[in-house]
């Protein structure tokens, strides 16, 4: 993109700073998110530098800018993108026809695969658990995350609790985090032979296990 300026009788132009290397995927602003997202992953939000990003993302740290104008931006679209992603698999889970037994144990086994398939998403959780930004917590809560409290509202629907209880939602989703922070230390606890935590297995037993824990409490009104 190019600007003339003139002065002097002449004419000067101007030009955005290109990438160094141009983009292998032909898509510089989806690399400079992938880039992101890997960079907020590994380090805490103060310690990640724009330069950084844009050395892996194999562009210019002004591209970077002209995309997404301040470091905040550009971590609140990638954050959110990605989640994103991830609850939208809600989509394929049971109908409300289903029972809630069965739909709940679909959510929890699907959840439980969506973190153990990607250690990203599960450290991206956990750092998130820490941000004191709440603004991004309420485009959090309000884009993302109530997607999966709304399916689980649905299926309270047709139990004792009825829709709007929030006990349950929330129960099931720190069951699913703490899960996941548990299962780090188990391979040093002593003559401990299980399997990995991220075992498909391992996954559907737990699923098993939460769903059994709730079931009590899903007594059909």
């Amino acid at each position: 993109m190019a600007a003339n300026a003139s002065g002097a009788g002449k004419t000067v132009t101007r030009k955005l700073p290109a990438d160094n290397h141009g983009s292998s995927s032909g898509n510089s602003r989806g690399d400079i998110l992938n880039a992101a997202i890997g960079m907020f992953a590994e380090k805490p939000y103060e310690e990640v530098v724009i330069r950084d990003i844009a050395k892996r993302a194999n562009v210019q740290s002004p591209t970077i800018y002209h995309f997404f104008k301040s470091k905040n931006g550009l971590y609140r679209e990638a954050m959110l993108g990605y989640y994103g992603k991830r609850v939208a698999a809600i989509d394929s889970l049971p109908p409300k026809d289903a029972p809630p037994r069965v739909r709940i144990h679909a959510l929890v086994f699907n959840q439980l695969q969506a973190v153990a398939s990607d250690p990203v998403f599960f450290q991206l959780l956990q750092r998130e658990l820490l941000n004191t930004d709440d603004a991004f917590k309420k485009d959090l809560a309000e884009k993302i995350m109530v997607g999966l409290y709304d399916y689980i509202d649905d299926i309270l629907a047709s139990t004792r609790f009825g829709k709007g209880n929030t006990v349950i939602p929330t129960m099931v989703m720190s069951m699913l985090l703490g899960y996941f922070q548990v299962a780090r230390f188990q391979k040093f606890l002593p003559n401990f032979a299980g399997k990995p935590a991220d075992d498909i297995s391992v996954l559907r037993e737990m699923a098993d296990e939460i769903t059994n824990f709730i079931q009590p409490e899903l007594v059909v009104a």
